[in-house]
């Protein structure tokens, strides 16, 4: 079974067939470097729990229009959160890597019962963005650098 560094519990998450779990590779469950797991290796738990904080208030000071407060994220595999994103040309593109984890939170919309909204976020980034209830029809609201 895997195990990760950073607590998250492995035993829920529905990757464990791709993962090598966090423990075994050093931080590097999908093949790259976990953030997450550095942060805990480097500064420990609570230099990790300071940064989230500083992320969700980043994230709620953005005011993005209909989606309430994050108030928790969690890791997630790239894999999971790489949607793709039409363009107006009609193309389709996606903006992250499967095999990173990121830092993200699935919240309800509230002018749009039918759709939700997604936050991705790394060291350097964070994305919000719609979708439907079956991960479809997405859209890309906000992506900006940190």
């Amino acid at each position: 079974m895997c195990q990760s560094i950073c607590g998250a519990p492995c035993h829920q998450c529905d990757q464990q067939s791709t993962c090598k779990g966090c423990k075994t590779t050093g931080g590097k469950p999908f093949g790259k470097p976990c953030f997450i797991a550095s942060y805990h290796q480097l500064g420990g738990a609570e230099a990790f729990e300071a940064f989230k904080a500083q992320l969700m208030n980043e994230i709620n000071q953005l005011a993005v229009p209909g989606m309430p407060s994050v108030t928790s994220l969690v890791a997630l595999n790239g894999k999971v959160v790489n949607l793709a994103y039409p363009l107006p040309s009609g193309q389709r593109v996606t903006f992250l890597d499967n095999d990173a984890v990121y830092l993200g939170a699935h919240l309800p919309c509230a002018f749009d019962e039918s759709r939700f909204f997604g936050v991705a976020a790394g060291l350097d980034f964070i994305m919000v963005s719609t979708y439907d209830a079956q991960w479809s029809n997405q859209e890309l609201v906000l992506y900006k650098k940190r």
